[in-house]
């Protein structure tokens, strides 16, 4: 998100974030990251988790502060109910050309149900490949397996993240051996080394845990379909 944003040299940039879970981690994280990119920091503002009411009264306030801010570009670090109705408040508000960057975690089709046609041009990042292309192999396996076991369920990034998770977790078992226990298959996972995914590789050992380290981008377009 703070690579994009820096270079489609935005200038004036807000960061959006849950109170809970990742929220103030991702937020610490994404301020660092803007100044080694030289952003320039507008707004900060956390948005409750929560009862209803909370995050409803919360989202209205933080419409009127990211107006008054008046941002080119929006990091928008959350999930839940909160990520779709903050689109939604941001598209009907003056800051409503601002370019908004949002988490895999925002589904599409929530976005477009909360905001509709104004939802289109949010850039979502993804942290697995695009799933309705089969230009390598692990999602060319995917999509044979959702046909063949699946074929009423519609292609998405979070059944190719489940399904990419499921390799690396049928690998590990394998390699616990022919009497696999929590522990062996943690140990498994633990001294993996390199693992090649199909054309995408991770690298699991005691000293660090490395997923892909690409992120695709893609972009709400018409009735709510992910475009790259």
């Amino acid at each position: 998100m703070v690579k994009e944003a820096a270079f489609q040299q935005k200038k004036r940039v807000a960061i959006v974030y849950q109170s809970a879970t990742f929220g103030p981690t991702i937020a610490k994280l994404a301020k660092e990251l803007a100044v080694k990119h030289n952003l320039n920091i507008v707004l900060e503002i956390m948005i409750e988790s929560g009862q209803s009411d909370k995050i409803d009264a919360s989202v209205k306030e933080a419409g009127v502060a990211i107006a008054k801010a008046n941002p080119d570009a929006i990091l928008l670090l959350m999930g839940g109910r909160s990520a779709p109705l903050t689109v939604k408040t941001i598209r009907e508000s003056p800051a409503q050309d601002a370019q908004i960057y949002a988490m895999s975690i925002l589904p599409a089709e929530e976005a477009f149900k909360a905001a509709g046609d104004k939802a289109r041009g949010v850039v979502i990042t993804q942290a697995v490949p695009f799933p309705f292309s089969a230009t390598i192999p692990v999602v060319s396996q995917y999509q044979k397996l959702m046909k063949q076991h699946a074929p009423n369920e519609a292609l998405s990034f979070t059944s190719l993240e489940g399904f990419i998770a499921a390799k690396i977790t049928v690998e590990a078992i394998k390699r616990a051996g022919p009497n696999p226990t929590r522990d062996k298959v943690l140990k498994a996972l633990n001294n993996m080394g390199q693992l090649d995914l199909g054309g995408i590789y991770v690298d699991y050992s005691p000293k660090g845990r490395d997923g892909w380290g690409g992120v695709d981008l893609t972009i709400i377009g018409p009735n709510g379909k992910l475009l790259r």
